[in-house]
């Protein structure tokens, strides 16, 4: 039976959404295998350098893609979104990251 199954590696990125967008979690599949390591790499390269925060960033970003598949307008390029929102991720990272940090005052150094 494995010769029915559809094949999407052919299918725009727009395709793959209107197959997603009704429930077709193979097409979500080939959105994964598409994007998943270049995201990983870009996740890897600005969250520096540490791999398992790469690798959650990505899991997370996938999910959030797939809660969100329906704000997608598929007038513009998939990728734009998706790289878009993998980046307002990281700059909400630097963001708390930048509240961890202990405030040194300047009397402290005297």
């Amino acid at each position: 039976m494995n010769f029915l199954k559809k094949k999407y590696n052919h299918y725009t990125d727009q395709d793959l959404v209107k197959f997603i967008s009704k429930g077709n979690e193979a097409a979500f599949d080939e959105l994964y295998k598409r994007y998943a390591e270049p995201l990983y790499r870009f996740f890897y390269k600005m969250l520096y350098q540490d791999e398992a925060l790469a690798a959650d960033f990505c899991q997370t970003l996938f999910m959030k893609v797939f809660e969100k598949m329906d704000t997608y307008n598929p007038q513009l390029k998939f990728s734009t979104w998706l790289y878009t929102i993998a980046s307002n991720m990281c700059k909400n990272e630097y963001r708390r990251d930048t509240r961890k940090q202990p405030i040194i005052h300047l009397s402290d150094n005297l």
